[in-house]
């Protein structure tokens, strides 16, 4: 079982937070999907013939490309990857691409999963991030989606932006609750170095009030019956991201395009930004092969964040006195729960999950 991402760096313009690669050269497009093809032919040998069972295209906006362009990567990663067993494929799409002609193209692909990236249904906020739609957009594209009969839709949301207010949050969580989708992910805004962002970390909310935020979501999305499942990530039953999962549980995944990650459990590749090579765009990549140590502090950063906790079989023996010390300690205070074969964290754990994970890390 594996997955497999593509990374669509495309966008009309960036908002101001984010630290993905993007571009904004649309008119690459079409030199772009051909070099996806092309690197997918040649990484055939990456997922050892294991089935494909998640396949996400995330940005960038993917919502830009044609259904033409979604159906041609598609094709070619069906002819060279064991794909007859795909369960889930994800299209992250900008609300104001949701159009009835977006649509009527995506009817025509293999998407069965939708995740619109909402961010705030307080319009002022969507300006001052730099997102290109606005809060009627956004109720308009999970409609129009819903109406077309896709039931597997996540919207994004952001909270602690500068300027945004608990009562503002609020409205936003009530609006998401009630357009009716399946699964919602909302996260604390990153003020990352390199970024416009950057410059405002110091007018964000304060701490006790992005903690009241998350708290006020958590019991919202609990009573709308939505399933805790990972720090970031609440979703109705049977409606989970497969993929994201993938990533949590350690399933090895091949990124595709510029920027894109790939894991096989022992090593990590990442794709560098896009470069012109005469007619064709291209690509470098580099990898790392990660060590005990490593592999231990990626158990521990993927897995505890996820409802069901980290399986402590999986913990290698060298560092198992290690983390039992940090596991015992944590369970007496109340932040940790042990069950047969894992640990995870309590309610009250998750709140204070940043400290709890630094506290097991190894240097």
């Amino acid at each position: 079982m594996s997955g497999i991402y593509v990374h669509i760096p495309f966008c009309k313009k960036r908002c101001t937070y984010c630290s993905f690669y993007s571009t904004t050269l649309l008119s690459n497009i079409d030199k772009y999907i051909d070099a996806v093809c092309r690197e997918a032919v040649s990484k055939s040998f990456f997922l050892d013939d294991s089935n494909v069972t998640t396949l996400y295209f995330g940005g960038g906006t993917p919502s830009l490309l044609d259904h033409t362009h979604i159906n041609r990567l598609y094709d070619t990663l069906t002819k060279v990857f064991k794909m007859n067993k795909l369960k889930e494929f994800t299209l992250e799409c900008n609300p104001d691409d949701v159009d009835d002609r977006f649509i009527l193209g995506l009817k025509k692909t293999a998407v069965n999963r939708v995740s619109l990236g909402v961010q705030s249904f307080d319009d002022n906020l969507l300006n001052f991030i730099n997102r290109r739609h606005n809060s009627t957009a956004a109720v308009t594209a999970v409609k129009k989606l819903q109406e077309c009969g896709y039931t597997n839709i996540s919207i994004d949301l952001i909270y602690g932006i500068p300027g945004q207010s608990l009562a503002s949050w609020k409205d936003s969580v009530k609006q998401a609750i009630e357009l009716n989708v399946t699964h919602i992910s909302a996260y604390n805004l990153s003020f990352d170095e390199g970024t416009p962002m950057f410059s405002f970390a110091n007018k964000a909310p304060d701490d006790e009030t992005c903690l009241n935020m998350f708290k006020y979501l958590c019991a919202q999305l609990k009573s709308a019956g939505f399933e805790h499942y990972e720090i970031s990530n609440f979703a109705k039953g049977g409606f989970r991201s497969l993929h994201n999962t993938s990533y949590w549980t350690g399933i090895p995944y091949l990124g595709l395009g510029a920027g894109a990650h790939s894991f096989n459990g022992k090593e990590r590749f990442w794709n560098n930004e896009i470069k012109v090579s005469g007619d064709n765009i291209v690509w470098s990549s580099e990898k790392e092969k990660l060590s005990e140590r490593d592999i231990f502090n990626e158990l521990i950063l993927t897995s505890l964040r996820t409802k069901e906790g980290i399986d402590t079989g999986k913990v290698n023996k060298y560092f198992a006195e290690h983390f039992n010390k940090i596991a015992d300690k944590y369970c007496v205070d109340g932040l940790l729960k042990r069950s047969e074969g894992g640990i995870s964290l309590t309610e009250k754990g998750i709140f204070l999950s940043d400290m709890i994970i630094r506290d097991f890390f190894i240097p």
